[in-house]
């Protein structure tokens, strides 16, 4: 064998570090737009799920999670520990049959009825009571921090003046035409010694907004209720960018030259569509709070 046509490992070697570096070179500006896409179809992965119509029974959640989370949000907000009563478990859990089987998203009934009916037919007597609604969370972490999310909501959970709590959960095949839903409602109260029908010491709050909760707010450690807003935000941004700066060269080329556009299309454009692929894969609704 002639010797010009002997490679040794030492320049097998060095031919493949020098390929390699000039991989690394096209290729590298790449790497994090490509992190973003991978994320993004693992939240677009995780999501769906949640909001599959089959999983949509949620099975995590119960009392116990719930008084937990909540619990734990009260302590984190300086306000006492509330304790489970069984009367206003048995209030609550007639409230979110009752929404179950008439199909409504309301604190008030189709017949007019409020919350304190539910409180006062149990038997339990209050000197405050108010109460949160949810549905379509996958967990009680999801439902606690969508609350959370709502300064109304939360004000309601983590009121001082609340010392008591009860939870109801009730499913529904087919809940406000989305499918098969999970319900949750909380009822908070302080008990009080007067009769049930003494109205005049009575104080009633309910939370006067109600809205949707989307992924990312239930994924991140805290809560943010303008992270829907700084999402849309940078969405639309990045797609004005693109628009503009890409919208008269679209219009100009053929399609003959389409693959050597696609060849040079640069890194910061990549980057761009997958932050628009993530925004809108976080900005998904994730459960709704009345």
């Amino acid at each position: 064998m002639s010797k010009n046509t002997h490679i040794t490992k030492k320049e097998r070697r060095a031919t493949f570090k020098n390929h390699s570096h000039k991989y690394k070179r096209v290729y590298h500006p790449y790497l994090p737009s490509m992190l973003i896409f991978m994320l993004s179809g693992f939240l677009l992965f995780v999501s769906s799920l949640q909001g599959s119509q089959v999983l949509n029974y949620s099975t995590g959640i119960n009392d116990i999670s719930l008084l937990e989370t909540t619990n734990q949000a009260r302590q984190n907000s300086g306000s006492a520990e509330l304790k489970l009563s069984e009367m206003l478990d048995k209030a609550a859990q007639a409230k979110a049959e009752d929404m179950a089987s008439k199909n409504y998203w309301s604190h008030i009934t189709p017949e007019g009825e409020q919350p304190w009916n539910f409180i006062e037919r149990s038997g339990y007597s209050y000197s405050f009571a108010s109460e949160n609604l949810a549905y379509g969370f996958a967990s009680s972490n999801d439902t606690v921090k969508g609350w959370l999310n709502s300064p109304n909501h939360a004000q309601a959970m983590l009121d001082s003046k609340v010392s008591e709590v009860g939870f109801g959960i009730a499913r529904s095949p087919d809940f406000q035409g989305k499918g098969p839903e999970t319900i949750v409602v909380a009822m908070y109260a302080s008990p009080s010694s007067a009769s049930p029908a003494s109205l005049s010491s009575q104080t009633k709050y309910l939370p006067p907004s109600n809205g949707k909760i989307s992924f990312a707010q239930t994924i991140t450690p805290w809560s943010i209720p303008w992270i829907n807003f700084a999402a849309g935000l940078i969405i639309g941004l990045s797609l004005m960018y693109l628009a503009t700066h890409h919208g008269f060269r679209l219009i100009k080329r053929k399609i003959m030259q389409g693959e050597k556009f696609i060849i040079k299309h640069p890194a910061l454009d990549l980057a761009l569509v997958s932050i628009v692929v993530l925004g809108i894969v976080v900005s998904r609704t994730s459960g709704f709070i009345q």
